[in-house]
């Protein structure tokens, strides 16, 4: 994930990067910087300036500790700099958490890659009935993904901020029990509540665990500017971009037929996409949010659903924005006032970062 880091004194790495999977750090100066540039840093590291992010895919001969040094110009002429100590490694354990059973869809052809790669695949789902556990458990089991390994949270669903905390102090344990090197979750979209309070409660886990990898986000539906589906909401982390074979993609796609009670909302991914996109998936390293805010400007699509305005659902605003205060009024935890949140970065900065990065 996307967080502040401070000079390391030895120890733990301020993070961790996975051979073979594009990382970040986000560069914590303040947002009045007149300029900032990588001073040094591994072989390959990028600094992407508009977004003030370091971008770093490992090579396996990279293996090892690593250190970067970032210095910024201040305007009254003062210099800057902050130290990472890094540590690039061999991923053998990943994390994918959702909100619901049949949002793996958005992540399902990287869960096959790591699980092909002989990566330890852990799913977590945050809510659901016994009928919707029973229906991914088959889709795992397909994919490779033992019954060991899958997990269901009844934590309240993520209705109110004491939900939160249960579902926080939840994962957070299962990460420190696993030391998971990286983290797969929902997007912030605004596309259903339960969904980007998963991502909240995700962050909010890492932090109190300590976790010093990667957390990534992929897509299922938004509405940033027109219907998205499986698209990103545009943000200043380049997006990595898988390319499957056709073959792949048909498997993923027959995979539906495990979610008998989802039918309607598979339809989506099996008719109203593109088979060209469906090829493509896409997702990228967790952008710094400000979950007190909308992901994006204008409707979300939770607040124009028809089946969510029909049940009398609570508005966004209510059941995410509110609920993240709350959460943060019950933990006594806030979050950092160093980062530069995403919507607080201008459309040209989002637009000169964005670029399509392969999945190795």
């Amino acid at each position: 994930m996307i967080l502040s880091c401070l000079c390391s004194s030895g120890g733990s790495p301020d993070r961790v990067f996975c051979v073979g999977n594009y990382g970040v750090i986000d560069v914590s100066f303040p947002r009045d910087a007149i300029s900032i540039r990588l001073v040094d840093g591994p072989e390959g590291m990028q600094l992407i300036e508009a977004a003030g992010l370091l971008l770093w895919s490992p090579a396996t001969s990279q293996v090892g500790v690593h250190h970067a040094t970032v210095e910024a110009r201040m305007p009254d002429g003062q210099v800057r700099r902050e130290e990472y100590d890094l540590r690039a490694t061999h991923l053998q354990k990943a994390l994918f958490v959702f909100a619901h059973q049949d949002d793996e869809f958005g992540i399902l052809a990287r869960m096959i890659q790591l699980k092909e790669q002989g990566v330890d695949v852990t799913a977590v789902w945050t809510l659901g009935n016994k009928r919707r556990v029973a229906e991914s458990a088959k889709a795992m089991d397909l994919i490779g993904v033992p019954k060991d390994r899958l997990h269901t949270l009844s934590c309240g669903g993520l209705a109110n901020a004491a939900s939160v905390k249960k579902t926080v102090d939840s994962l957070a344990q299962l990460m420190r029990t696993n030391q998971f090197e990286e983290i797969y979750v929902n997007a912030f979209e605004g596309g259903h509540f339960q969904h980007d309070l998963t991502q909240f409660a995700v962050v909010q886990a890492a932090q109190a665990a300590g976790f010093t990898g990667q957390i990534y986000e992929f897509p299922l539906y938004n509405f940033d500017g027109w219907v998205n589906l499986f698209r990103l909401v545009p943000a200043t982390v380049p997006t990595i971009q898988m390319s499957l074979a056709r073959e792949r993609m048909k498997f993923i796609q027959s995979l539906t037929t495990c979610y008998p009670s989802q039918a309607l909302t598979t339809l989506g991914f099996t008719v109203a996409m593109p088979t060209r996109h469906k090829m493509h998936p896409t997702f990228r390293p967790l952008p710094a949010w400000d979950y007190t805010r909308p992901p994006h400007p204008g409707c979300v699509w939770h607040d124009i659903n028809l089946r969510q305005r029909i049940s009398g659902s609570r508005s966004y605003r209510d059941a995410v924005l509110n609920v993240v205060r709350e959460y943060y009024n019950l933990s006594g935890v806030h979050p950092s006032t160093a980062l530069v949140h995403e919507q607080d970065k201008t459309r040209e900065a989002r637009k000169q970062a964005a670029k399509a990065l392969p999945a190795n």
